[in-house]
């Protein structure tokens, strides 16, 4: 794993001190893709066209499921709440094949397949989920930043009744402004905090040739019982 604790980046220098102290730094450039998620992102090409998926599916989206998957411990359940295109949850059955691995969404998008031929698929709103979709391991990636600020706690209570031992969240960090048009919640230090204030924080940026940011994500790393 490649975590940086020199030579972090200038704004690392503005974030609260008491934050900070419970966060990694990771690099996207610097990630070198796993085999597995190489692999894998071979298998997507050859299903749907290498044309195609390197402009549907960036690399840094196979780094960004590599990451996650290289902090989440394996030969747990797992249960994956909106999945896209299934990058993270395909990798992640693909390298545990003795879990049950469940991905959620409301649909299934253009791309989206299941390379192992394991993965349970569950159509529901996150709210609509029960006790039957608890799971050890329950992840939730760049999903919370597509949901208005008032039906948050709703659906991050939801996300720890899932989950009895570990709970994975990320989302975009300090977004520039303007947000992404389909996003309707920005996160700052003090958002993550107040959302997930026991957590353990990794930042994994993306930067642009030029030097400068184009891209920061948060993953937060929470405990459960």
């Amino acid at each position: 794993m490649l975590v940086c604790t020199e030579n972090r980046p200038d704004w690392w220098n503005t974030l609260p001190e008491d934050f900070v102290e419970r966060c990694n730094y990771i690099s996207l450039n610097d990630w070198q893709l796993s085999s597995d998620a190489d692999a894998l992102r071979l298998a997507y090409c050859h299903k749907f066209g290498s044309d195609l998926i390197e402009h549907r599916i960036a690399k840094h989206s196979w780094k960004r499921a590599d990451i996650c998957c290289n902090e989440i411990p394996g030969h747990h359940s797992l249960i994956d709440i909106g999945s896209g295109l299934g990058e993270f949850v395909n990798l992640y059955a693909k390298i545990n094949p003795g879990c049950q691995v469940s991905s959620v969404d409301v649909a299934d998008f253009d791309l989206w397949f299941d390379h192992t031929n394991r993965i349970e698929r569950i159509y529901s709103d996150v709210l609509d989920l029960g006790d039957e979709h608890v799971r050890e391991v329950v992840t939730c990636f760049q999903v919370l930043e597509h949901i208005r600020k008032e039906y948050l706690p709703d659906v991050i209570k939801k996300l720890f009744s899932l989950a009895r031992k570990k709970l994975y969240v990320s989302v975009p960090f300090m977004e520039p402004m303007p947000i992404y048009r389909g996003h309707f919640s920005r996160f700052e230090a003090a958002d993550i905090i107040e959302m997930f204030p026991t957590a353990k924080y990794t930042m994994i940026e993306k930067i642009r040739t030029n030097g400068h940011p184009a891209w920061m994500w948060i993953l937060c790393e929470i405990k459960r019982g």
